[in-house]
């Protein structure tokens, strides 16, 4: 047989069983919660943000289906240590601890830095050096959520300096009316995100003070994350569509 007849005949059996494949995948079940700017529901019917518009895009352009489905986000990490089904959830922090039951992709956004978030009138907060001082002082309460992770580096310093904290499991904008109404001192959000819930509700920027410090100097990557049952061979699709965009 003619070597190139060969070779084409071995490329078109290889197209076709990737056909196949991706014929046969079953759809990804994505999950989201309405978080602007990261993740929203149009009203024509589509999930756009910072975070799910690169995901959307990318699973399109590597051929894989997906079934959009709005989760609370503190019953989306459950539904990826459960591992039952093909579950992927969008925007999530990686770290060691949650490595161990799940799937990541590359990054699919990096945020700006996070930052301190607390009310102008609150001067112990300013008088910090740094965020070991500010976790230290037992005199001011952190508000965090449950089962979110902050980046290994604050999440490094909360468990060792173990600070003073009123734990949630509601979305951020309760959080900044918690704040708001002097029940806790502080929390850790993304500028863009929070300055998009002051503008969007009723919030005078004027109210609150934004805190930098160098252990919050570099923005976080957010991630896909997947239960195990999603094999690494979608996850490498995935990337590949992520990388083409």
């Amino acid at each position: 047989m003619n070597v190139r007849i060969f070779f084409s005949l071995m490329l078109i059996g290889l197209l076709q069983q990737g056909s196949l494949a991706h014929a046969s995948d079953e759809a990804i079940s994505l999950h989201y919660h309405n978080r602007p700017p990261y993740a929203s529901l149009k009203p024509a019917g589509d999930v756009q943000g910072l975070t799910a518009s690169p995901v959307a895009e990318a699973f399109s352009a590597a051929g894989i289906a997906v079934n959009w489905i709005n989760t609370p986000s503190s019953r989306q990490l459950q539904l990826v240590q459960r591992n039952a089904g093909l579950d992927c959830i969008i925007g999530w922090f990686k770290n060691l601890e949650r490595e161990q039951f799940a799937r990541f992709s590359l990054p699919i956004y990096r945020d700006q830095p996070q930052m301190v978030i607390a009310l102008k009138s609150n001067h112990r907060i300013a008088q910090q050096n740094s965020l070991s001082d500010l976790f230290k002082d037992r005199s001011l309460n952190l508000l965090v959520k449950s089962g979110y992770s902050y980046g290994p580096g604050v999440d490094d310093l909360v468990a060792t300096l173990r600070p003073k904290k009123t734990v949630v499991t509601g979305e951020n904008l309760s959080m900044l009316r918690m704040l708001s109404a002097g029940r806790v001192d502080y929390f850790f959000a993304a500028v863009e995100e929070v300055e998009y819930l002051i503008e969007s509700h009723d919030f005078n920027r004027a109210d609150y003070q934004f805190l930098s410090f160098a252990e919050l100097a570099h923005g976080t990557n957010r991630y896909l994350m997947c239960s195990e049952r999603v094999g690494h061979r979608l996850i490498e699709r995935f990337n590949a569509g992520l990388l083409s965009l």
